[in-house]
Parts: C-alpha cells; structure tokens; sequence
C-alpha cells in the first residue's frame, strides 16, 4: 500500500503546487464558482495540465494500481487526468485515497466529471467527499447533510454548514449510509426537485431503511428546478441554506407520497397497488422494528386499509 499512498502525494503536490501558474484554473475557482483561498487550501485543490505521470518518476504499475494512469492495448501509459482542476479525495482518517478532476475546457467528448477508479485504497461506494472534515461537526450536532457534488460540500463549509458531505455523483449507497449513521442520529439528504432528484430521493430513502436502526431518522430536501446546492448557496448565502433545510420532508413522508402517487385511493384497485408498494417499504426494515410498526399504521391511514400482515 505504501508505493500507491506515495505516488498519490507526490502527485497532491504537483497538483497543489500549480495552481498559482495556472490563471485559467485560478479564475474559473475563484471567480467562476466564487470560491476563496481559504477554501480552496482546505480542501487542497489544485491542477493539472499535460499530466503527472512523467514528472512522478515511480514504476508504471503503481501509478496505474494508484488511480493516476491507464494502459492502453498497445501498452502504453499514459495520464487519466489532464487539463482538470483536481479534488483529493480522502478518506474518514484523512489518507489521501483517490482525485476526481473537472474538466477546464467543456466538450462533449471529454466528460466533465472524472473520478478515479476502484483501487486498493479506493472503493467509491464506501467513501463520502468532505468527511475528514465534516465528522466533527456531524457528531457535535448529530446530523448529516448528504449532497451529490464535490463543489456541493466546498460551497457549503466555505458558507458555514460544515457538516456537509457528497456521495461523489452516484446513487447513495448502504456502505455510506452505514458510515453516517455510525457518527449522526439523523441524515438530510439534499436532492434537486426535478423527476430525476425524486427518484434519487426514492432509492436513498429505500437504501435508508434497510440500514436504519430505531433512534435513526432521514429527511429530505428538495431544491428549485434551477438549482443545485452549490448554487442556491452562492445566490443565497448561508441564511437562504438554513431556511431551505427547515423544509426537509420526514422520511415517513417521502415514502407516503411514492406508496400514493398517481393513486386514487377511493378505487380498491388503487389501494391494492399502494398497498403491494408499502409492504415492500416495510419488508426493507430489519434493524428498526418499532419503526417498522410506527410507518405501517401511518401508510395504513395513507392507503385506508388494512397491512395487519406486516406486523407479524
């Protein structure tokens, strides 16, 4: 493990120490996303150009088995990050495990957001950005703020709510939810208002309830259409954020409106269907059963009739 923790430093410092020559990188964070130094040195960004692979001097497997290089079928190796700005990713103890990179020139084919891949030290399910840093103010308050984006969780701390989080752009996984839920009692889960956040918001809240534990509590948030957390938060400020959190939907209510939605629950038909949807939520709980009971007589009131069964 040492040589890829190594060869991952080595490149920090490169990164890191580019920046301050790279005025195009320079002005998109510091104008562009309104990002200030201070900022920027917490959460170590920096920059690359043509590539690190040549300047790192290390065996091409490390740098490969490190997340820094891809081979090619000819075999030649070469940089999977160039002309990005680049985010160290580190894990709950601060080691530095992976870099994701964004891309400074958009084009479409070139994918804005590139992650590292799966490694030894790397395993992206089970890492959330930011949390070396947020794990203080999480256990303090008990609470998480779990958000999509790496800009997300900067734009936040530099705003005050240190207690945000990303799951790096996927889909929350049990393995993170775990995490959390090891240092907080509640998780906020932050999503965009539009048909993809509701369903993101759906698979979280499903993920939610198979790791959960009596005590244990989600909510969720949803943004206007035209923003992501990262800009509500440069529009709004820190005021604007903290007045959006206090329209966070219990969990409960989340799973209410996808058991009913598009339903009429006068028509048994209907509370047939919403009720094969809320034994499904139900069944998902194995750590919460007073929970369990609690949401089966509230999706019960929901639907208007009967889901004895699940209470055996």
């Amino acid at each position: 493990m040492a040589p890829l923790y190594q060869a991952l430093s080595e490149a920090q410092r490169i990164y890191w120490g580019g920046l301050a020559k790279h005025p195009k990188a320079e002005s998109f964070l510091q104008d562009e996303r309104g990002l200030t130094q201070d900022s920027i040195q917490s959460f170590e960004l920096g920059v690359v150009g043509r590539g690190v692979v040549k300047l790192l001097r290390r065996p091409d497997q490390v740098l490969i088995e490190a997340g820094l290089a891809i081979q090619d079928e000819h075999g030649r190796v070469y940089d999977r990050f160039r002309d990005r700005v680049m985010f160290p990713i580190r894990n709950e103890r601060g080691h530095l495990i992976s870099f994701a990179g964004r891309a400074l020139t958009i084009a479409d084919h070139i994918p804005k957001y590139l992650n590292g891949p799966e490694t030894e030290l790397f395993r992206k399910h089970h890492e959330l950005y930011g949390l070396h840093l947020a794990k203080n103010s999480i256990r303090k308050t008990q609470k998480a703020v779990v958000v999509e984006g790496y800009f997300d969780v900067i734009q936040g701390h530099q705003a005050g709510d240190t207690r945000l989080v990303a799951s790096m752009g996927t889909a929350v996984s049990p393995a993170q939810v775990q995490r959390l839920l090891r240092l907080a009692d509640e998780l906020v889960f932050v999503f965009d208002g539009d048909v993809p956040g509701r369903k993101a918001s759906l698979s979280a809240a499903k993920v939610f309830l198979g790791e959960m534990e009596d005590g244990k509590s989600a909510s969720f948030v949803f943004l206007p259409d035209e923003h992501d957390p990262d800009s509500y938060l440069r529009r709004y400020g820190i005021t604007g954020w903290q007045d959006l959190l206090k329209t966070a939907q219990p969990l409960s209510q989340v799973l209410a409106r996808y058991v009913s939605h598009g339903l009429d629950m006068a028509i048994p038909e209907s509370q047939v269907k919403a009720s094969g949807k809320a034994k499904e939520c139900i069944r998902l709980i194995t750590g919460a059963p007073m929970y369990a009971r609690a949401l089966c007589s509230h999706l019960e009131q929901v639907i208007q009739i009967s889901l004895a069964e699940e209470r055996a």
